[in-house]
């Protein structure tokens, strides 16, 4: 179970990558399972991307994203990325400032996101679901942009 915080900070992420309408992206929803609870973005190759709050407090330092993306399969750091592009349009309520970070112990850099808010800091770890063969060409969306004026409740 997690607290109030993490609570609305998951609802808001969730909320974020639905209200970008992104033509890659089928859903952005809330899940739980016995080990934690989050938001798994599903492609329409149905690649995911999972955002999770860990169920205890890891070390973390700050990181970019790389000066050479991935291959597009490998989901995961796109979602990161767009998630920050959506957090700086949207600046929703309650989140006064956002790092991404190199989560220690996981391979990946970065690894996942921190989220500022009035009560605290809340740590969205980030991991991929398995990359697919039927994978998107991200060319058939490049004029595709975050929409003016986008907001979450």
């Amino acid at each position: 179970m997690i607290d109030a915080m993490a609570d609305r900070i998951l609802d808001t992420v969730a909320a974020l990558y639905t209200a970008a309408r992104h033509p890659d992206i089928v859903r952005a929803e809330r899940y739980e399972t016995s080990a934690h609870e989050g938001v798994e973005v599903v492609y329409r190759s149905n690649a995911k991307a999972h955002l999770w709050v860990p169920p205890k407090p890891l070390k973390t330092e700050p990181a970019d994203l790389p000066a050479v993306m991935p291959a597009y399969k490998f989901r995961v750091l796109y979602a990161l990325q767009l998630l920050v592009g959506l957090l700086d349009a949207a600046k929703p309520a309650g989140i006064q400032a956002w790092r991404l970070v190199k989560v220690e112990g996981f391979d990946l850099t970065p690894s996942g996101i921190e989220l500022r808010t009035d009560d605290g800091v809340v740590l969205l770890k980030a991991t991929g679901g398995s990359p697919t063969g039927l994978d998107a060409d991200p060319s058939q969306w490049a004029d595709w942009e975050i929409p003016d004026g986008i907001t979450v409740d």
